[in-house]
């Protein structure tokens, strides 16, 4: 099987892990011909196994109607030179493009919904061409049941609901007590809502005057940024809240955390929060739309859900955990044994086996 994975960068954000991993994987453990394509190169790329075939179409042109069109011409010819079987795209961006470019070939497109499809959908143009295109797909990989609601029946009876695939590294690390530190991963950016972490720390900061809180994630935002720094300093909390550049040693970060906190705006299935899960890491999460948080932690049954945007709430479910040792090993270990369901090894069968069906389907070009 030929399959083209199609994403604009591969800058450190969860639709990129993922893509990349699953490139990685089909491309090294399943033998296909994988071939991964992004618009254009950028620094601190995920790993990508030199038996992925790697093109960037470093098309940069200033109007976006011609870098579009240009794009998706250069998809098409990529499809027809190797003869792809499967297109497989992630974002709105390369979603749309892809969708377009594979019309009269034989590739067959699934497409995946990352994230809020309120927030990646909702305005009106991508509304009605995601219900002009999105009919033309062979298959949708939805990450949650409430993202998949937001589409009319017709997409959603040939999707399916997948998890992210969590590297092995983060099941195969061992906590190691004493446990200490706050930590949250995540770029800076308003939809994750850092500023909701700081100001329940500040609450709970007296309580607790030896906790530290590390906030790790690449500035996406660089306003959003500035007022996260401000708050601090206007908290006067410097020298217990820590804004950090994005580590590539997530896991040994987590390996001696106390605590995890997400407290995003919306969320897919979020990347951080199943990797402190399958560290063993006792975690917190917002019960954000899409549903991500509240079907890895059920209904606080494995992690404890607060409100969006509800700074109290935050501070007091911090609170809950922070003040017994018992309940920090407790909730961790419940993380740790929910994270089994999605094991890489799981993830990566159910796409397969996805592939493989939309692979077999016999139907008419688009």
């Amino acid at each position: 099987m030929k399959i083209m994975f199609y994403i604009d960068v591969l800058y450190k954000g969860g639709a990129e892990r993922v893509i990349s991993n699953l490139a990685n994987f089909f491309s090294t453990y399943k033998k296909y011909n994988v071939y991964l394509v992004v618009d254009k190169r950028v620094n601190n790329e995920y790993q990508i196994y030199e038996s992925v075939n790697f093109v960037s179409l470093e098309k940069s042109n200033k109007h976006p109607f011609s870098s579009n069109i240009s794009r998706i011409y250069l998809i098409n010819k990529l499809i027809k030179k190797y003869n792809i079987d499967i297109l497989v795209s992630f974002k709105p961006g390369p979603v749309f493009r892809s969708i377009i470019a594979s019309k009269f070939t034989k590739a067959k497109t699934i497409i995946s919904i990352r994230n809020d499809p309120r927030a990646e959908y909702g305005s009106v143009a991508a509304k009605i061409l995601s219900r002009i295109l999105f009919k033309k797909t062979d298959g949708i990989v939805f990450q949650t049941k409430e993202a998949s609601n937001f589409f009319k029946k017709n997409i959603v009876s040939k999707s399916i609901i997948i998890k992210n695939p969590v590297s092995d590294v983060f099941f195969q690390t061992q906590r190691k007590p004493p446990f200490h530190d706050i930590v949250s991963f995540g770029r800076i950016s308003s939809a994750k809502n850092h500023i909701l972490l700081v100001n329940a720390f500040a609450i709970i900061s007296k309580t607790f005057p030896k906790e530290k809180l590390y906030i790790y994630g690449n500035i996406d935002d660089k306003r959003t940024f500035d007022s996260l720094r401000n708050a601090i300093v206007s908290l006067k909390l410097e020298n217990r809240i820590f804004l950090k550049e994005h580590s590539t040693c997530v896991n040994d970060l987590l390996s001696s955390a106390k605590l995890f906190v997400l407290s995003s705006n919306f969320e897919g299935m979020p990347n951080a929060l199943m990797e402190a899960m399958a560290v063993g890491v006792p975690c917190i999460s917002t019960d954000c739309p899409v549903g991500g948080p509240r079907e890895l932690l059920g209904n606080s049954e494995y992690g404890l859900l607060t409100k969006v945007s509800d700074e109290n709430d935050l501070a007091i479910k911090m609170k809950y955990l922070l003040s017994s040792s018992s309940r920090i090993n407790f909730y961790g270990d419940l993380a740790k044994q929910r994270s089994k369901v999605f094991s890489s090894d799981k993830i990566y069968e159910q796409w397969d086996a996805y592939f493989q069906k939309v692979y077999e389907t016999k139907r008419g070009r688009k």
